[in-house]
């Protein structure tokens, strides 16, 4: 079933105060709270969140949401289960690496020359606030990718190429940066730059990435954007001032699939692709694994209806739910099974 959804073009100009955080994830707010979950929390069920605090989001649907199943193997990227894309490159569907589930996205990336990288467009409402989210794996037949240089995730900026924009994610021993926090400037047809890592947290398995960026007012410090990497908080900046005449709002979300050295190929899997032009959002997680998305299809500020998406949690294990606001405010976790 493909559920459609446009652009939020009603994401309110606030300030995150982005505290301590612990086990991967922001502070826990006490102005939103989770009070109970019904219904049988199994993917492709729908469960009702109730709770307070939890804001507005409009349309309660994300921008993006695909999890590659259903399509035939081989075939190239259709249309994902919520929205659409504006651009497929050369990625196709394929049964080899699942993250979860039987099929998966796939992409050989040969140098600069492949553009494999998906795009989830959304404008011309350009947007304040922006959220991406996916599960990668990148296979190489140079054995480690450290010596490289690969473009993993971005949120766009005002650009007229859509393949442009920052900031950029990258893998590899080109850009080591990874704990800054401190006073950044959107500009230069952009916004903030990410230092990479020295190599995959799972060299050989799945990964998980997750970043969000709140553009905030003209010249005034209040804009932020952070990064989790297999769900721990990698890199945060809390003080983004946005540069009158630079940038109009983010334009969209590159899944990239990018290398900086020519002749070094890599096979990227990515599966569980997530964007949104809000910050408000529902995920569940544990200790032992990543944060799995889900999709909301209602939301009130008491009430929120979930297309649930169990990810690589099997039947039976316990969970944490925890949902996050428009603002980047998120509640405290609240524990449930998934389903057998």
């Amino acid at each position: 079933m493909k559920l459609m959804s446009g652009p939020d073009t009603t994401t309110a100009l606030v300030m995150l105060a982005i505290s301590v955080a612990f086990s991967g994830r922001v502070m826990a707010s006490d102005g939103i709270t989770v009070t109970d979950v019904f219904g049988h929390f199994a993917t492709g069920d729908t469960v009702t969140i109730n709770g307070v605090g939890f804001g507005a989001k409009s349309p309660a649907l994300p921008l993006l949401w695909d999890d590659f199943e259903g399509h035939p193997i081989g075939a190239g990227i259709g249309d994902p289960i919520v929205g659409s894309y504006s651009r497929i490159g050369i990625t196709v569907y394929t049964d080899a690496n699942s993250y979860s589930g039987q099929v998966c996205a796939y992409s050989n990336i040969d140098g600069t020359g492949g553009f494999p990288g998906l795009v989830a467009n959304w404008v011309p409402n350009e947007a304040k606030d922006a959220f991406a989210s996916m599960k990668f794996k990148i296979v190489s037949s140079y054995g480690s990718v450290a010596p490289h240089n690969i473009k993993l995730l971005r949120l766009n900026a005002h650009d007229p190429d859509p393949t442009h924009g920052y900031p950029n994610f990258n893998i590899g021993n080109e850009c080591t940066q990874t704990t800054f926090k401190g006073i950044i400037n959107h500009g230069l047809l952009g916004q903030i730059y990410f230092g990479g890592f020295g190599d995959l947290p799972n060299p050989t398995g799945w990964n998980s990435l997750s970043i969000w960026d709140h553009m905030g007012d003209p010249d005034t410090a209040n804009g932020f954007a952070g990064r989790c990497i297999n769900d721990q908080v990698n890199e945060i900046h809390d003080r983004i001032t946005l540069q009158s005449g630079h940038l109009g709002g983010l334009r969209s979300a590159f899944f990239c699939g990018y290398i900086s050295h020519e002749g070094h190929d890599v096979d990227l899997y990515l599966d569980d692709l997530y964007a949104d032009t809000s910050l408000a959002r529902v995920e569940i997680y544990a200790d032992t694994g990543f944060h799995e998305m889900q999709v909301p299809i209602a939301w009130s500020d008491g009430s929120i209806s979930v297309i649930c998406n169990s990810g690589s949690y099997a039947p039976g294990t316990e969970v944490q739910l925890v949902v996050y606001d428009a603002d980047g405010n998120v509640s405290p976790p609240f524990s449930l099974k998934v389903a057998r």
